[in-house]
């Protein structure tokens, strides 16, 4: 720790590392609704990562599994969203395991042309939609700040 600031001091060195992981994806449309179509995502993730002698590498993130349903015409895109983050108790040295969370979200976006028939958009956002308490296990300041609570944006894109 340094003497005086009483922060912990950590000197990092470069070593010869196993990074095994997945990644997949699958993407589908369910549905033609009028003009416009529904569609399916289902992602995941997970990584493994050690060092040659075994150690865990710190930040690495826990497995994640996705659902996304999408609505999308010429001019509206809406959907709803949930992700769910396992827990991580693989941790390093110095490292805090972090809990496991689900995120839900929503989204609608509504496209229209102005008089000089440049796009103009208009969205609403809902994040975190249940109030979880979030830290991402790959942030350096996770035991200090957790992701935002649950929050609610609008807004207006306009190009030119």
């Amino acid at each position: 720790d340094d003497a005086d600031s009483g922060l912990p001091i950590f000197r990092y060195l470069q070593r010869d590392a196993e990074l095994v992981g997945l990644e997949a994806e699958l993407f589908a449309r369910v549905a033609e609704i009028g003009a416009g179509e529904l569609d399916l995502r289902l992602y995941g993730d997970r990584v493994r990562a050690t060092l040659d002698d075994g150690e865990r590498l710190p930040r690495i993130p826990p497995r994640r599994v996705g659902l996304r349903v999408q609505y999308h015409d010429a001019r509206l895109v809406t959907g709803i969203e949930a992700v769910r983050y396992d827990a991580q108790t693989r941790t390093a040295p110095f490292e805090t395991p972090t809990r496991g969370y689900t995120l839900l979200g929503f989204d609608v976006t509504w496209s229209f042309r102005s008089g000089s028939s440049r796009p103009v958009d208009l969205s609403v956002k809902g994040t975190n939609l249940l109030d979880e308490e979030a830290r991402k296990h790959t942030s350096i300041v996770k035991d200090l700040v957790p992701l935002p609570g649950r929050s609610l944006s609008l807004g207006v894109r306009a190009s030119f």
